[in-house]
């Protein structure tokens, strides 16, 4: 994920994972919940460390179109960060709603398994702060149930 930081530092590349389900309504509708887990942690200088995790969980309505896939997520973003300077240590933590706009190409390899990759416009906003993320995956899929519009 690249997460912007409201402007109080530059933008950061972090590192995460994520996993999703749906439940087809039919061929192109699906529901969809995905959950999310990023974490950095930043050395400042040689005085000390910014840590900070992100969780997400969304849900929303998916239309598949052949090979391809589009989502409008909702739900809630749970960030916790840590400091830790001149061995003075703090930290917080803060809920926000969140909301994700993107979609991915999904390959099947087997009945059972797909290759799929995606991208999201991620935002959320803490104590009045915006974060407009970007996040960008590559996984696999495991496949269960009839419906399969994925080798079309």
């Amino acid at each position: 994920m690249n997460a912007g930081t409201s402007g109080l530092a530059s933008r950061q590349n972090v590192s995460g994972l994520e996993a999703a389900a749906d439940v087809h309504v039919n061929r192109w509708l699906a529901g969809e919940v995905n959950v999310g887990a990023y974490y950095k942690t930043l050395q400042i200088i040689s005085v000390g460390t910014f840590g900070f995790h992100d969780f997400m969980i969304l849900g929303g309505p998916r239309l598949n179109i052949h090979k391809a896939f589009a989502h409008v997520l909702a739900g809630m973003d749970h960030l916790a960060g840590s400091t830790n300077f001149y061995a003075v240590n703090g930290a917080t933590k803060d809920n926000s709603l969140a909301a994700a706009v993107g979609g991915g190409v999904q390959w099947n390899i087997t009945r059972q398994l797909a290759l799929r990759t995606s991208g999201d416009y991620v935002m959320s906003r803490f104590e009045g702060l915006m974060q407009n993320n970007f996040r960008v995956t590559l996984g696999l899929v495991f496949q269960a149930g009839t419906i399969n519009n994925r080798g079309e």
